[in-house]
């Protein structure tokens, strides 16, 4: 297993050894050889930035391993506001496709239905656009949670406790009764670092 956890401008590459001793380990254009250790801290990198990143095992018997994947630096913390977000010119998505949207987390941990909630065309408010989420949750098929991050606010401008969120939300179907929680991270990558604020129901 590989994790590649973002900063502002930099990523720490992690990986399970998986007895091997010695590892090539590459994001974007950099390249380290010959490492001994099981991760490895790229810096000097652009805020915002899709990198490509890969792990290989240097040695050829059968422990030998090789894994690829990518991962987005951070934004820049906000710092002017009112922010805010429609959705307006990205992509749709799917159960199955995880939304790339800017400056943006999405935390799911399914295993096929990893896409919620996902940028959607269906039945959007005010715009062409809007992020889909299924009312199921469970351990396995649609995961534990449905998570959106938003980007971070410079705290030092704006301290947390007078901030405001102010979002749209409506339910498909008068059978469904949604829930959502809102908090604060300390780390967007990391649900288990999700504080609630507070808890909001939304009716047709």
């Amino acid at each position: 297993d590989v994790t590649a956890n973002p900063g502002l401008d930099e990523v720490t590459v992690s990986w399970n050894p998986n007895g091997g001793t010695s590892f090539t380990v590459i994001l974007g254009t950099d390249t380290i050889t010959n490492l001994m250790d099981s991760s490895y801290t790229f810096t000097g990198l652009t805020a915002n930035t899709l990198y490509n990143y890969s792990v290989a095992n240097e040695c050829t018997t059968s422990n030998s391993m090789s894994i690829t994947g990518s991962v987005r630096t951070l934004c820049a913390a906000i710092d002017s506001l009112p922010y805010s977000y429609g959705f307006e010119g990205l992509g749709t998505g799917s159960s199955s496709v995880r939304p790339e949207i800017p400056c943006w987390h999405h935390l799911n941990n399914g295993t096929s239905s990893f896409g919620y909630p996902y940028v959607s065309s269906t039945t959007p408010h005010g715009g062409s656009r809007n992020l889909y989420w299924y009312l199921t949750t469970t351990t396995g098929t649609y995961g534990d949670y449905e998570c959106v991050v938003l980007p971070g606010v410079d705290t030092d401008i704006y301290p947390l406790n007078t901030l405001q969120l102010r979002f749209w939300a409506r339910s498909s179907s008068t059978s469904y009764n949604p829930v959502f929680q809102v908090g604060v991270m300390s780390n967007p990558t990391d649900i288990n670092s999700f504080q609630p604020v507070d808890t909001i129901y939304v009716g047709i």
